[in-house]
């Protein structure tokens, strides 16, 4: 017997809500409800296809050629995830927790990013990297915004045809507190090292690199 439910709620008393057989050679179906077990949803061996997702055995994945499949919680919830393995592709914006140790096969490395002055001024934003380079071409003071906690940066700082000067930061501490020059050659180039602790980065800059 066939029965066709129409309507925004099945309701029942019953242990087995709706059963579905698709047939002598087919894996059923059941979805349980009322006062019947505490499972939702039994699909077996099946695949289960919603909008453009695909779940088949312990695969999710996209229906769409070339489709994105985000996970996206509402207002303060988290993506929880006990055990990862990442083989490929861009992570962004993740942080990691209760991880005593982590392996990585292959190459692990931050995208170095090229970086300007304007008016005076050289931005390093902690957020775009952990890697920078520059070529001076003006006198510049130099900002560093956005730094978490325990986080390195190294700035490659190049001189151009005209040495130019860089004034520090007043968060910046430097061995014996005595703050460097870099060096004042044209195409010269040092190397800054600042690890963020506390309200403070610790700061060497290594010269002369030929």
């Amino acid at each position: 017997m066939a029965t066709n439910l129409s309507g925004s709620t099945v309701a029942s008393t019953f242990s087995q809500l709706l059963h579905v057989d698709g047939g002598p050679t087919a894996t059923e179906k059941v979805v349980y409800g009322g006062g019947g077990a505490s499972t939702a949803l039994k699909v077996g061996s099946l695949s289960v296809s919603v909008g453009n997702l695909r779940l088949d055995g312990n695969t999710l994945s996209s229906i769409n050629t070339n489709g994105d499949i985000n996970i996206a919680p509402g207002g303060t919830g988290e993506v929880n995830i006990s055990k990862a393995n990442i083989t490929g592709g861009t992570v962004a914006g993740v942080s990691l927790s209760g991880i005593s140790s982590a392996t990585f096969n292959g190459s692990a490395q931050t995208s170095p990013e090229t970086v300007s002055s304007s008016g005076g001024t050289l931005t390093i934003n902690c957020v775009e990297s952990n890697v920078f380079s520059t070529t001076l071409t003006e006198n510049v003071t130099l900002v560093v915004s956005n730094g978490t906690a325990g986080q390195t940066i190294n700035v490659l700082l190049v001189q151009g045809a005209t040495a130019r000067t860089v004034s520090w930061p007043a968060s910046f501490k430097w061995p014996a507190g005595t703050a460097p020059s870099v060096t004042a050659s044209a195409n010269a180039e040092d190397l800054l090292v600042a690890t963020f602790i506390g309200s403070y980065w610790y700061a060497s800059l290594i010269k002369g690199f030929s």
